[in-house]
């Protein structure tokens, strides 16, 4: 198994527990993350083990701990800003900048390694002990945002950029992409969701960490936007008449179209109406209307029933009428030659 662990660093991913170890010039006001970070960069030794990440940490132990992720199965993936120098950049958003704080995580987690809870047999009885998830040079990367990271396009470019390249680690059933969008700017948190949605698909899962909470929670944006595009599929595929191909697409993601038995056996009768009825098979589209009005509700079912009295007994004008229809479809589609 493989798991990516996807995560924006902001202001507040990076805490010292204990602000007197800091030179005397940044313990009486609050530094900048770019002030901090490089402080602690440049004597990490002296603050090592009074670190503390509240977000990312969080979400990292949860995925061991409790989701059971193997530590040499994860990898970790940083984005962090880092604009151009003042005066390009006016120098109070410089100094926000979090690159730093990204390099504060990467350092800690390649050497002294986040502290973490798990449970082993020892003389027949289970144990709680503590050990370190420290990672390898492969297993963490560094992605540097250049230009705002407030500006949406900018943040919708740069995860394009780099989430594709992703893709060819995330190949089998099993393998998840966790993105965790608690840190940084509004932009880095909505873009790194669109983008982690459409570079990774269902294997997406969207974490949060509330202020002080010991565990992330499971957002459901990612499974929105599956449901959308689900359905918008579907609905072009209506469109193009292309009953066939749409109902492949809800076989395919039923738990997203419709996820209760009852609405999906009607969605799939109805479809399986619709293409029966443009082959001219008026048996089986009749059956299949039969079989939706037994699951349908009551609002749906008188428009069900009307159907059902259309193919009760087709005349001549009415073979007319759809032959006209499937007519006109054929045209429509380019299929000329049927035409």
């Amino acid at each position: 198994m493989t798991v990516l662990f996807l995560a924006n660093v902001g202001n507040h991913d990076v805490y010292l527990t204990d602000p007197s170890l800091l030179p005397p010039g940044l313990q009486h006001r609050r530094p900048s993350a770019r002030e901090l970070g490089k402080a602690l960069l440049a004597d990490f030794e002296r603050y090592a083990d009074a670190l503390d990440f509240p977000l990312i940490g969080v979400s990292l132990r949860w995925l061991v701990e409790r989701k059971g992720v193997p530590p040499d199965d994860l990898y970790v993936h940083l984005f962090a800003s880092d604009q151009a120098r003042p005066p390009i950049t006016p120098p109070e958003e410089w100094q926000k900048d979090s690159i730093p704080f990204a390099r504060v995580i990467e350092r800690y987690l390649k050497g002294l390694g986040l502290p973490y809870t798990t449970r082993v047999e020892r003389d027949g009885r289970q144990h709680q002990e503590t050990r370190r998830l420290r990672l390898s040079k492969r297993q963490i990367h560094v992605h540097t945002i250049e230009g705002s990271p407030a500006d949406y396009d900018n943040m919708l470019r740069t995860f394009d950029r780099e989430l594709p390249r992703m893709r060819r680690w995330i190949e089998r059933e099993r393998d998840r992409v966790y993105l965790e969008v608690t840190g940084g700017t509004p932009a880095m948190t909505s873009m790194l969701i669109v983008a982690g949605v459409d570079a990774f698909g269902r294997r997406t899962r969207t974490l949060y960490v509330e202020r002080g909470a010991d565990r992330p929670y499971a957002v459901g944006i990612g499974r929105r936007f599956f449901a959308r595009r689900a359905q918008a599929t579907l609905g072009e595929q209506l469109c193009l008449f292309a009953y066939p191909a749409a109902k492949a697409t809800l076989e395919r993601d039923a738990d997203l179209i419709a996820p209760d038995v009852e609405d999906y056996a009607v969605v799939a009768a109805l479809l399986d109406y619709a293409d029966r009825r443009l082959a001219f098979d008026f048996e089986r589209a009749r059956d299949a209307l039969h079989r939706a009005c037994r699951y349908a509700g009551p609002k749906h079912r008188p428009q069900i029933r009307y159907r059902q009295r259309e193919l009760q007994r087709p005349d001549s004008a009415a073979l007319l009428s759809e032959l006209v229809h499937s007519t006109r479809i054929k045209y429509e589609m380019g299929d000329y030659a049927d035409f």
